[in-house]
């Protein structure tokens, strides 16, 4: 260990651990109320400053385009500290501190969770070639390896998208646009099976098939196929065909990010950690109508919080959870109305 950080005396240390959408929000929710008395430091395990998530696409067909969110000068104020490449690994309750992959011991007086998700990885043979489609290197990762293939090939590449979502879309759409031919296989029979019935993911078909995206549904995958050298040659499906592909996308879904609430250590004397917090079935902690956990001054936003059963990976909650814990912590009395799961 480093040993512990300090803050000016007399303020009270709030500690966030995550840097996405969700903590952005919240600490610019505490700026705009007013930091007199208060030192928030986020602590983001990516080396990028938070960015826009909900327009991933643009980067993975402009890899200089700019996804940063908010202004700039707000981390410049003397009362907020972001620290880059700092993923917390750990939450001592008793102590009220987190420890970071880096070796660092943050003291917090409040401690907002807000670690988000990652996305699920393919559950079958050959899954672990699939890229996925979550972070700003995930889609930078898409655009170098079509570029790589392509000059490789010496023709066009062949992608498969897993899962017919909007993120599934989205990544399928932007592979085009980097000049490969696309697929997307839907295990629903339609797309966007979680927001559309079957007329409007039937007509959503419709329209993108025109638009030269071949899509697959209610048919699902058994197998990702590659050479001897581990290059993907296509993916094999439960009903005997294959269909060729030079790169697989997986856009099956998300997974609260919880393994903080999931420690097994605790106090020679007292509970661990995972006694303390309340999990969901599906995963996630659960919050109250405050945002808060069950332990006093720790709060969960965003995807990784559990509200009555829900994780959802949608940015309008997440950002309305935000704006409730700063509320709460500037003396309001805002509470959470639950998930709006409209999406546009």
């Amino acid at each position: 260990m480093t040993g512990h950080t300090s803050t000016p005396e007399n303020q009270r240390r709030i500690v966030v651990a995550g840097g996405g959408p969700a903590a952005h929000r919240f600490a610019d929710a505490m700026h705009t109320r007013g930091l007199e008395g208060w030192h928030v430091t986020v602590l983001t395990e990516e080396a990028h400053v938070p960015y826009d998530r909900v327009t991933l696409s643009k980067a993975l067909t402009d890899v200089d385009y700019d996804l940063t969110l908010g202004d700039m000068s707000m981390w410049e104020h003397e009362s907020i500290s972001l620290r880059t490449g700092e993923r917390v690994v750990k939450i001592n309750p008793e102590a009220k501190s987190v420890e970071t992959a880096a070796g660092n011991t943050y003291d917090y007086d409040h401690l907002v969770v807000a670690t988000g998700s990652d996305a699920a990885q393919l559950p079958f043979p050959g899954g672990e070639l699939a890229h996925v489609y979550r972070t700003l290197d995930d889609v930078w990762a898409i655009n170098k390896a079509i570029a790589e293939l392509t000059e490789k090939l010496g023709r066009t590449v062949r992608t498969v998208t897993i899962g017919g979502g909007l993120l599934g879309l989205e990544a399928a759409a932007g592979t085009m646009e980097l000049g490969a031919q696309a697929t997307v296989i839907n295990g629903s029979r339609w797309l966007m099976n979680a927001q559309l019935d079957e007329g409007a993911g039937q007509a959503l078909g419709r329209l993108v098939t025109a638009k030269g995206l071949e899509v697959l549904t209610g048919t699902y995958p058994a197998e990702v196929l590659s050479d001897d050298d581990g290059q993907v040659t296509g993916v094999l499906m439960k009903d005997g065909r294959v269909i060729p592909a030079d790169m697989v996308i997986a856009s099956i879904g998300i997974r609260p990010r919880d393994e903080l609430f999931r420690g097994t250590e605790g106090a020679a004397d007292g509970p661990t950690v995972e006694q303390l917090f309340e999990l969901g079935k599906k995963g996630g902690v659960v919050i109250n109508d405050h945002c808060a956990t069950p332990v006093p001054g720790i709060f969960a936003i965003g995807e990784v919080a559990n509200f009555d059963g829900m994780c959802l990976g949608l940015v309008a909650p997440a950002n309305t959870m935000a704006e409730i814990v700063a509320d709460r912590l500037h003396g309001g009395q805002a509470t959470f109305p639950g998930f709006d799961t409209a999406t546009k």
